[in-house]
Parts: C-alpha cells; structure tokens; sequence
C-alpha cells in the first residue's frame, strides 16, 4: 500500500495504479505530520519520502530541510526524492539545420551566463523528454553535494529522477521490493549488520498488525478497506489463510475473482504451492 499527501501530482497517482491496482490512496500526510508518500514493508517498516521539483529543492534547501525534520521521527525510513536536472552548466539544446541537428557553436555566453548565477541550474523534464524551466541558483555544487552528503549521513538518503514518470517507478520498484522477506543484494560479499529491531510507527490511524500483515501479502493486491473487512470476518490473518474461496468471496467487495487470487497468493506466500 502506497499513501500519497492530498497536495501530490494527480499523475504520479494514476501512474501508481497502473502497478499496484487498489493500493493507493490519498491522505492528508503533511498535515499528519508524514511526508509525501508513505508505504509499510512486509514486517511493519515504515518509509516515507519527500519529493522535491530541482528547482524548488535548489531554491529553498532551509525549507526542505525543515520538513524533512519535521517529519524524521515518524516513520522508520526517510528518504528524499529530488524530481528533474540538476546542472553545474546552463544546457542548450541542439539547433535544427538542413543537415540535421547540430550542437550551438561554443561561446562566452555560457560562461556569462554562469558566472552571473555563481553557483547551480535547474531543469524540469516534461513527461516526452523536453526540457525547459532554466533557472540559475546561487547555491555552489560544492555546498550542495555536501549537503546530500550530510543528509544521508543522517539516515536520509536522496534519490534523483529525471521527471514524475521516473518517481512513479521508483515508488512502485521500492514498494514491491520491501514486500519481499528475503534479498540477495551483496550478500555474498558483505556480512548484514546487526540491529535492534525497532518498534513499528503506523502513524496514519491506529491500524491493526493483522490488517498491516494482509496488506503486505504480496501478490494478492489487498488494499486497505478489503483487508480490515477480511479480519472483521475471520478474525486474524491466520483465518484469513485458511478460508476457501467460497468463503473469502463471501466477503463485501471481493467476489470470486478477487478471492481465487488471495487464495492463491496466500499459497504462494506460505509454500502450500510447491
């Protein structure tokens, strides 16, 4: 399940659905004191992430970094995503001759105009690659690359996308990952490291683990609604696993269909299948 704030671009939204039908849905996140998007692993972790355009993040850091205090204690996992281009150099996009397209010549133009903005530019990428919205910022590479540096030195680390279709992607990649038990990713080479386990934060109403656990179910696509009127019927998650599809049609919302895939996700997901 993927919780967007009510202030969040309506396409990222429908982009979302596309991927995971029935488990998106909006809330008033920042007003509840969440960041933009949150979402809940398979064991209970929170994450949650904050999207910024390039150019408002280069605009107002102050800001950014407010919210992003703001919000850090309330879930498990902070993340930032920062949305377009994001350039020490004005870009120019090539010329259209009878030959073809062709680079501008080089001039001092672009030096000019650089030394006058003294630091960075931004860029946002339309949804068919076209890039437009130049603004220079005064804020150095150098404090800006230390700044990302220091964010994730706190526990949160950015993520750069090109537009909101790419943000979209990387939302549904992370959700589907973390609904996973198991990774493989350097295993091989590098021991995990130890934690203590931490209390989960489900902050956004007082939600039931058992409804939490159905959520995470992967492959059965259940939503939140559906998953608290499965433990009003059968009580616990255990019920649930255990319920013929007759019975799970039975339950408001689901029919046949719909039954016959938690049936069959909840045989996946405890090995019955193999």
């Amino acid at each position: 399940m993927i919780w967007t704030d009510v202030s969040e671009p309506d396409n990222i939204e429908l982009l979302l659905n596309q991927s995971l039908a029935g488990q998106v849905d909006k809330e008033p996140l920042n007003a509840k004191d969440l960041s933009d998007y949150y979402m809940v692993s398979y064991d209970a972790e929170s994450l949650q992430f904050s999207r910024k355009q390039a150019g408002e993040l280069l605009g107002d850091i102050d800001e950014a970094e407010r919210q992003i205090r703001d919000y850090y204690n309330n879930a498990d996992h902070n993340f930032q995503i920062c949305e377009g281009l994001i350039t020490p150099m004005p870009l120019y996009l090539p010329r259209r001759s009878k030959k073809g397209f062709t680079p501008p010549p080089i001039t001092s133009d672009a030096s000019i105009r650089h030394l006058s903005a003294g630091g960075l530019y931004s860029y946002s990428v339309s949804a068919t690659g076209w890039i437009g919205d130049e603004m220079a910022h005064k804020i150095s590479g150098k404090m800006f690359y230390a700044w990302i540096y220091q964010l994730e030195q706190c526990g949160v680390p950015t993520f750069f996308t090109i537009n909101y279709i790419e943000t979209a992607k990387l939302l549904v990649a992370i959700h589907d990952n973390i609904q996973k038990d198991e990774h493989t990713t350097l295993q091989r080479y590098i021991k995990p490291k130890l934690a203590i386990k931490k209390k989960p934060k489900l902050l956004l109403e007082p939600y039931d683990l058992q409804v939490m656990t159905l959520m995470g179910v992967q492959g059965a696509r259940i939503g939140e609604k559906t998953a608290k009127a499965l433990i009003a019927r059968f009580e616990d998650t255990f019920g649930v696993a255990n319920a013929s599809v007759e019975e799970l049609a039975k339950v408001e919302g689901i029919g046949k269909k719909f039954g016959q895939t938690i049936f069959d996700a909840f045989r996946v997901y405890s090995g019955l299948d193999t």
